[in-house]
């Protein structure tokens, strides 16, 4: 008989985290500047995918930042393994998404970036902090929405 997790507290009392990996990483100085944008403008775009099976949640998150002359982009996830009976509410997968896994692989994301700035020799990017509940996984999934 499964357990039934309805708290993300109980979650972490059954598991870890067990990887943390970059999934794919690049950076370009462009041939012709974003026209649209100052010298000082910075566009980031942010994609979560949280999936799970019966062993692990993974949770997969994509930067995209855009700035006058270059574009970076890096994609890391985080894998949480945890006792393969249970049964874990939707809503706890999302929580645990958002103030676990988004919150691990955020830092290696950061510093890819600014690493590729400085290795383009471009000006030295530094993403600001990502702060708790800044992003809304609930929000952005609608019932036919899966994010398995």
């Amino acid at each position: 008989m499964s357990l039934v997790i309805t708290e993300i507290s109980e979650l972490l009392q059954h598991g870890d985290i067990a990887d943390v990996r970059f999934l794919s990483f690049s950076g370009e100085v462009l041939s012709e500047p974003h026209e649209d944008m100052e010298d000082d403008d910075v566009r980031q775009t942010t994609q979560v995918l949280a999936g799970r099976n019966s062993d692990a949640i993974e949770v997969r998150m994509t930067i995209t930042i855009d700035v006058r002359e270059a574009r970076y982009e890096a994609t890391a996830g985080t894998q949480f393994r945890h006792d393969d009976d249970l049964d874990i509410a939707e809503d706890v997968v999302i929580e645990f998404a958002e103030r676990i896994g988004v919150m691990t692989v955020y830092p290696f994301l950061r510093e890819i970036i600014s690493d590729m700035s400085g290795r383009l020799r471009q000006p030295n990017l530094t993403i600001p902090l990502l702060r708790a509940g800044q992003l809304n996984l609930a929000a952005e999934t609608s019932p036919d929405d899966s994010n398995e």
